[in-house]
């Protein structure tokens, strides 16, 4: 069971959804999850291409056999064209524990005739989980009912953009949801290592014998100076000071610490 990996197909003429052998760019294999929740069969339409607009009428769903379903039996799970009045029954939804539910509390898709009915050709069906279990997954729910999606192309995650404010910059930050935030490693090219023994001493030690007898003396002349005040919760600059012809002197001698402008 193991080495097994089973999909969800769809081969009959009567669009019953049965198990089968993943296999690689089948197009009986592929669905896709819309945004209002339908599980959208490729196999059953032509080819399109994404920026034109499919009409509905052509378009199958995931759905059930009976009219509705019930708690005592399981219905087999077929394709359907889209019908506001089964959208119990045709919007899903994958939970975190890893199974395929469907509006109704606590049904989900599983495999018929439970843990034994996990074989190629074998239908799929709607129903409570049975009360035998025989093995589960790694979180803890029986492996016939263990359905997770995977994706034909990889894609770039589920984004979610911010704007924010980096002082007087607009920043733009993009990031995967799902994806934990990455910092800086000692690996990357532009971070280094520095131990204990190589860290600078911050600690000035005053040596009488060694004490400082020279004069150093600094000036600046710049023709302007601007400073911005931006306030980063409104997002606008709250202060502008511009400064012009500015003369400055720094003397730094034993005894004393001079500066003026």
């Amino acid at each position: 069971v193991e080495s097994q990996e089973l999909v969800l197909d769809v081969r009959s003429k009567d669009s019953r959804v049965i198990l089968a052998t993943k296999i690689p760019g089948e197009r009986s294999q592929l669905w896709r999850m819309t945004s209002e929740g339908h599980l959208q069969h490729e196999g059953s339409s032509p080819p399109s291409h994404p920026n034109q607009p499919r009409r509905k009428d052509n378009i199958l769903v995931l759905d059930i056999e009976n009219t509705a379903p019930q708690p005592n039996t399981y219905s087999r799970l077929m394709l359907r064209r889209i019908d506001p009045r089964r959208q119990s029954t045709q919007k899903w939804r994958f939970t975190e524990e890893g199974r395929l539910c469907c509006d109704h509390y606590n049904m989900c898709v599983q495999a018929q005739d439970g843990f034994y009915g996990l074989r190629p050709g074998n239908s799929a069906v709607l129903g409570l989980p049975q009360p035998i279990c025989h093995k589960v997954t790694n979180r803890g729910i029986p492996i016939e009912q263990a359905i997770e999606r995977q994706r034909l192309r990889p894609g770039s995650g589920f984004l979610a953009v911010d704007i924010y404010m980096d002082g007087p910059t607009q920043v733009i930050s993009i990031k995967d949801i799902k994806q934990k935030s990455v910092y800086a490693s000692p690996d990357d090219k532009e971070w280094g290592m520095i131990s204990r023994k190589q860290r600078p001493d911050l600690t000035w030690k005053e040596d009488n014998q060694n004490r400082i007898t020279t004069e150093m003396q600094f000036g600046v002349d710049l023709r302007g100076l601007g400073v911005s005040v931006v306030c980063r919760k409104t997002h606008g600059e709250l202060l502008y000071a511009h400064f012009s012809d500015i003369v400055g002197q720094s003397t730094i001698t034993p005894q004393t610490r001079q500066f003026s402008i």
